[in-house]
């Protein structure tokens, strides 16, 4: 179980290490024994850090099984979404610069059923106020 940010590069070190070190190991090395739960925790100093995990989430609604390799996207682009890179940026557009990386990641690994409007659809407001999205209640959780 490892609690990780997207927006921390020091959890990015941590995901990519146990994701070729140790879940790809092989067989021999640990049996299959070996499972990563990750637990979502943005980081409230970086407000992008929010959106980061929210599409992240939106994901996995959308496909569950997609909820890694759309992780491992974003860690991947980490970089792009560092406060100097997203302060004058709006939700929406943080948003949608996200989508643009996970989608074409997503459809490389295998979902190219996931489209960046299905995901959106999860993002959008459910209604007036502060109704919040389908990622509300999970992000709550996190």
């Amino acid at each position: 179980e490892c609690f990780l940010d997207l927006c921390c590069p020091f959890s990015k070190k941590m995901f990519v290490a146990l994701t070729t070190q140790v879940l790809n190991a092989g067989p021999d090395k640990f049996g299959g024994q070996v499972e990563l739960v990750f637990q979502n925790v943005p980081q409230p100093w970086h407000a992008q850090s929010s959106y980061m995990h929210e599409v992240a989430l939106a994901v996995s609604l959308v496909n569950e099984a997609a909820f890694y390799p759309a992780v491992s996207a974003i860690f991947e682009a980490q970089t792009n979404f560092f406060d100097d890179r997203v302060m004058d940026k709006t939700r929406s557009q943080v948003y949608s610069d996200l989508i643009d990386v996970v989608v074409p990641a997503l459809a490389g690994a295998g979902f190219e059923g996931i489209t960046a409007s299905a995901i959106g659809e999860k993002l959008a407001l459910a209604g007036e106020g502060n109704s919040g999205s389908e990622v509300t209640l999970p992000m709550k959780r996190a």
